[in-house]
C-alpha cells in the first residue's frame, strides 16, 4: 500500500503473483515479508523441489527485488527449497533478519522428529 494522498485513499499494487508450485516458484506464501537492504524475504509452505506431499514441494525461501525504474516488475527468485529432511518442511510464518543479512525462520514439519525446525539462511 502507497499512503494515503490528497483524494484519502491509499493505492494497491501487486508486486508478484505465483505461479504454483509446478513451476517452482511456490504456493501458499503465509507468513509475512521482511525486508533487508530492500529487497523483501518471504516463505512458501509449497513448492520448491518435488518430492514431498504428493509431489507438492516442501516450501520454499524467496525473495523480491525491486525494479530497476518505476513501474517496473519486482524479480521473483527461489533462494531455497526446503527437502522434508533436516532441513524441515512446510515453512510458515515471518522470517526475521540480522544486521547481516542471516533470515532466520521455523517450519512445521521436518526434521529429526517431524516436529519441525529452527533454521538459518544466509542469502
Amino acid at each position: 500500500m502507497i499512503p494515503p494522498g490528497s483524494s484519502g485513499e491509499g493505492k494497491f499494487a501487486v508486486l508478484y503473483q505465483f505461479t504454483g508450485v509446478l513451476n517452482g516458484d511456490g504456493a501458499l506464501p503465509t507468513g509475512g515479508l521482511t525486508a533487508f537492504n530492500g529487497v523483501l524475504y518471504g516463505t512458501t509452505q509449497w513448492g520448491g523441489l518435488p518430492g514431498c506431499f504428493l509431489e507438492q514441494g516442501c516450501g520454499t525461501i524467496f525473495s523480491l527485488t525491486p525494479p530497476a525504474s518505476p513501474g517496473g516488475s519486482w524479480t521473483e527468485a527461489v533462494l531455497y527449497s526446503f527437502k522434508n529432511a533436516a532441513d524441515g518442511a512446510t515453512p510458515n510464518g515471518s522470517l526475521a533478519v540480522d544486521g547481516n543479512g542471516v533470515l532466520y525462520g521455523t517450519t512445521q514439519e521436518g526434521g529429526a522428529f517431524n516436529e519441525g525446525t529452527v533454521f538459518s539462511f544466509t542469502p
